[in-house]
């Protein structure tokens, strides 16, 4: 499937492309359920649009099913 880059980094990517519409339902079902504000995402310098720390933080806990709490994740 890859086929730019070295061996192991082609396993890895295709590893990460069975997950990949896994992961793209919960961003989808996270994006249509979350109302966001203009604090969720910082503007780069460079014109760049990304989600706050604490917005991804949240979306990788939910994603990953990891639960945050009081700063620390935890397995659950």
């Amino acid at each position: 499937m890859h086929e730019d880059g070295d061996a192991s980094s082609k396993f890895i990517f295709d590893l990460m492309e069975r997950e990949r519409p896994k992961v793209a339902r919960k961003v989808l079902a996270f994006v249509k359920s979350h109302v966001f504000d203009a604090a969720d995402f910082v503007i780069r310098s460079d014109g760049v649009c990304r989600l706050n720390p604490e917005m991804a933080r949240m979306l990788v806990a939910m994603v990953s099913g990891v639960r945050i709490n009081r700063g620390t994740a935890h397995g659950g």
